[in-house]
């Protein structure tokens, strides 16, 4: 059951983001859109990405666990979802 997305920031160790992430012909006047990722497919580019997968808190006391099987592309959109359970 999904309980919650979350921005791809916080579960993903992921290249420095520089531009949309999200497809867009639009760039503001004065920037230049230098990357995006439109997550077509069904699943993540892992040319791209790399799915942080731990448990050991981060370095900062947290208690979550990050997992693949938390990790999707669905329609265009890269869906992060998070779950109430005892693991680990």
């Amino acid at each position: 059951m999904k309980l919650n997305t979350f921005l791809l920031s916080t579960c993903l160790a992921a290249v420095p983001l520089v531009g949309a992430a999200q497809a867009s012909d639009y760039v503001p006047e004065g920037f230049k859109l230098v990357w995006q990722d439109d997550f077509n497919g069904t699943e993540l580019d892992s040319r791209t990405w790399n799915i942080e997968v731990t448990g050991s808190g981060g370095g900062n006391q947290e208690l979550q666990y990050y997992r693949r099987e938390n990790v999707s592309v669905e329609d265009g959109n890269l869906v992060l979802t998070a779950r109430r359970e005892n693991f680990g």
